[in-house]
């Protein structure tokens, strides 16, 4: 796995785990990834103890390269095996670190992992329409607009659209038929 310039992604440590509730608080956060629900420690604490044991799920930590400082964690959830896809999430915790391009930097070091290590071919994700700088963030890493579901997610008092995006690995090429694409010739 490669490294950035600047950040690095890492395992979760144990001393990690009261910022990471602190961030599981924060409605900020919250509201640029969903609705706020308040987290107690033992839902937190089950949580982050069951992150080494779910088959399905990569979770690493970002860190500052320069002293170790945890600025956020991306992770890797809904990991199918067979069909080689997964669901993507980043958050970068404190809003001094947001905008610096560090969330580019782990997700050019998350998508790696998952070409190479996984041998993954898809990453999807969700992110709100009028999350503008998240939204440029994956696009300059190469995920692409595949649709909007509008008015798909209630948060802070309205209803906001959900834009999904993917990425294919660009190793991957795949040689379509056109039986593949649904032509099935002359009738």
């Amino acid at each position: 796995m490669s490294d950035g310039d600047r950040v690095q992604i890492s395992a979760v440590r144990t001393e990690d785990s009261p910022i990471l509730f602190r961030w599981a608080n924060d409605v900020g956060i919250a509201h640029m990834n969903g609705p706020f629900r308040p987290t107690d420690w033992p839902s937190h604490n089950d949580w982050f103890l069951g992150l080494s044991h779910d088959a399905a799920k990569v979770v690493f930590a970002i860190r500052m390269k320069e002293d170790g400082r945890l600025i956020g964690y991306v992770q890797l959830s809904g990991i199918h095996p067979v069909f080689r896809s997964a669901d993507l999430g980043i958050v970068i915790g404190e809003e001094e670190d947001r905008s610096k391009g560090y969330g580019q930097e782990a997700l050019r070091q998350m998508l790696d992992f998952a070409w190479t290590d996984l041998n993954l071919n898809r990453i999807g994700l969700f992110v709100f329409g009028r999350n503008e700088r998240a939204i440029t963030a994956y696009q300059r890493v190469g995920f692409e607009l595949e649709g909007v579901l509008r008015r798909a997610a209630y948060v802070d008092g309205a209803y906001v659209d959900i834009t999904v995006m993917g990425v294919l690995n660009p190793a991957v090429t795949l040689g379509y038929t056109d039986r593949d694409k649904g032509d099935t010739g002359p009738s």
